[in-house]
C-alpha cells in the first residue's frame, strides 16, 4: 500500500562513488524495495539471486535480488532489493526501513527515524522466523478467514467496552486477514486504522480483502518493534494474538510506546493460566506460547508504565455443538466447560 515519495540515494557497495539519487514510494507491504533495472545497472550492480514474490492481487513471479548500499536523510546501510522490470512501480519496502531504522508517519507523509533495538536473548529472530513461517502456513490454508466467526462473539463486548470515537486511531495486533481490522475501521470513520502481523501473507489476504477502505491500511511487523511512532494511536486491540508473542513483555512496552496520550491497550485471550479447559493447547500448537496467568498480564501492564489495569473474563455465549469432533477438546463437555470459564480481557491506560 503506497503512501508517499522518499529521495533515497543507491550506491554500489563495491565502488560507493557509483551512486544514483532515486525517488521510492513508501510501501510497507513490500517485503523488498523494488528498483529500476536501469537504475541498478546503471550504478554497476549485479544479480546474486532469483527470489519468488507474491503480489497484493495474489499473483506470484520471481524476480532477481541484489544487495545495495542505501541512504535515508543520512541514515546508511547495505540493504537487499529486487530488480523492478518496466511498468513496476519503484517502492520502498519494509526491510529496507526496518534495517535504516525507520518509522512510517502515514498522516504527516514522511519517516520518522527510531533506534533500533537489540534483542534480547528470549527474543531471537528464529522464534520470529518460526512464529512467521507458522503463520505463513496458516494463510494458505485460509485459516484467516475463519477467524471471525471463531472469535467475533467475545469480540463484540470489547469493543463496547473500548468506546470508539469517529476521529480515533486504532492499531490491531495480529491482524490476520483482517476481519477485526475492518470492522474498526467503520466504527472509526474519520480516524485511521493500521493491521499489523508477523505473517506477511496474512498481511497479503487482508490487503486483498480490504480494498474499500480508505481509512484503513496493513503493515507486516512484529509486535516488540512496532513499524510506527510514538504517541500515535488511540487503542491498541490484540485479538487471540498475545500468548504467541516472543517477548510479551517487550511487546506490552512497545504498544505502550506507540499510544498517544490517555490511550488504552486492550488485549483478549482465550489461553490463559485461569482457565484449566485450555492448557492442552500448548502440546497441540506447532510454536512456542506463554500460558500467563490473569494476574501475571496485569502485571507486565503495570510494569510497561500502564495504570488503571484491570482484567475480566468475557463469557462465549455462542451454541455449542452436541458432539464435538476437533482437536483442542476432549469432548462437548469440555468445550462448554471452556467457554463457561470465558475470555481473559486485560486492559491499562496511558496517562500522560
Amino acid at each position: 500500500m503506497g503512501m508517499f515519495e522518499v529521495k533515497v540515494e543507491l550506491a554500489n557497495l563495491a565502488a560507493p562513488s557509483r551512486a544514483e539519487e532515486v525517488s521510492l514510494l513508501v510501501d510497507t507491504g513490500a517485503t523488498l524495495s523494488w528498483i529500476p533495472r536501469a537504475t541498478l545497472e546503471k550504478i554497476g550492480v549485479q544479480a546474486f539471486s532469483r527470489l519468488p514474490f507474491t503480489l497484493a492481487d495474489g499473483r506470484r513471479l520471481e524476480r532477481d535480488t541484489t544487495a545495495v548500499l542505501m541512504t535515508i536523510d543520512g541514515r546508511k546501510g547495505a540493504v537487499q532489493v529486487a530488480f523492478g522490470e518496466a511498468g513496476e512501480e519503484a517502492v520502498l519496502g519494509a526491510t529496507s526501513l526496518e534495517g535504516l531504522g525507520f518509522l512510517v508517519d502515514p498522516v504527516g507523509q514522511k519517516l520518522v527515524p527510531r533506534d533500533l533495538l537489540a534483542l534480547k536473548a528470549t527474543y531471537s529472530s528464529d522464534s520470529g522466523q518460526s512464529l512467521r513461517e507458522e503463520f505463513n502456513r496458516w494463510a494458505d490454508a485460509g485459516r484467516g478467514e475463519g477467524m471471525e466467526q471463531d472469535h467475533l462473539p467475545i469480540t463484540l463486548p470489547v469493543l463496547e467496552k473500548m468506546q470508539l470515537a469517529p476521529m480515533d486511531n486504532v492499531l490491531d495486533v495480529g491482524c490476520g486477514a483482517g476481519w477485526l481490522s475492518r470492522r474498526l475501521a467503520k466504527l472509526v470513520p474519520k480516524g485511521r486504522v493500521v493491521g499489523m502481523d508477523i505473517s506477511d501473507e496474512m498481511i497479503r489476504h487482508a490487503r486483498r480483502a480490504s480494498v474499500d477502505f480508505d481509512n484503513l491500511m496493513f503493515v507486516a511487523g512484529e509486535v516488540a518493534q512496532i513499524p510506527w511512532q510514538p504517541n500515535f494511536f488511540s487503542h491498541v486491540i490484540s485479538v487471540e494474538s498475545s500468548y504467541y508473542w516472543p517477548d510479551p513483555a517487550a511487546a506490552i512496552k512497545d504498544i505502550f510506546r506507540v499510544l498517544g496520550e490517555r490511550g488504552s491497550a486492550w488485549i483478549l485471550i482465550n489461553y490463559y493460566r485461569d482457565n484449566p479447559h485450555c492448557h492442552q493447547w500448548g502440546s497441540l500448537l506447532a510454536v512456542p506460547t506463554h500460558l500467563l496467568s490473569a494476574e501475571e498480564w496485569s502485571g507486565l501492564f503495570r510494569d510497561a508504565g500502564f495504570t488503571n489495569v484491570a482484567h475480566e473474563r468475557i463469557v462465549d455465549r455462542s451454541p455449542s455443538p452436541e458432539v464435538y469432533t476437533g482437536r483442542w477438546f476432549r469432548d462437548a463437555e469440555q468445550l462448554r466447560a471452556f467457554k463457561a470459564e470465558g475470555a481473559l480481557l486485560v486492559h491499562g491506560t496511558k496517562q500522560g
